[in-house]
């Protein structure tokens, strides 16, 4: 079996009707990473701030980049590592505390 570090990313695409991230690794595995919990930052020249909400349109153009390590959003400059995103990482560590306590608890 493959470690996590050989798998790359072969496919992705914006699933607009449930604001996903489709990716598809080498593997032959697929994951859907729910986009409205991913950290989108930017820098405005002195510090850096959350980007806002994206909207399907800045999302339909994603490709796969460096090698299939990563997912690049272009027209929001957004950058995730496959790794992180199959991890279940969706920020920084800050990020990922807040988002755990939103999230709802499944019986």
């Amino acid at each position: 079996m493959e470690n996590e570090f050989e798998r790359v990313v072969v496919a992705a695409e914006y699933v607009t009707h449930h604001r996903q991230l489709k990716i598809a690794l080498s593997d032959g595995s697929e994951h859907f990473i729910p986009i409205d919990r991913l950290q989108m930052e930017r820098w405005n020249g002195s510090s850096i701030e959350a980007l806002p909400r994206p909207d399907d349109f800045q999302l339909e153009t994603v490709k796969v980049w460096g090698g299939g390590g990563s997912i690049l959003f272009p027209e929001i400059e957004q950058v995730f590592l496959a790794e992180d995103l199959v991890a279940g990482r969706y920020g920084d560590s800050k990020w990922m505390t807040e988002i755990a306590a939103d999230a709802v608890p499944v019986d």
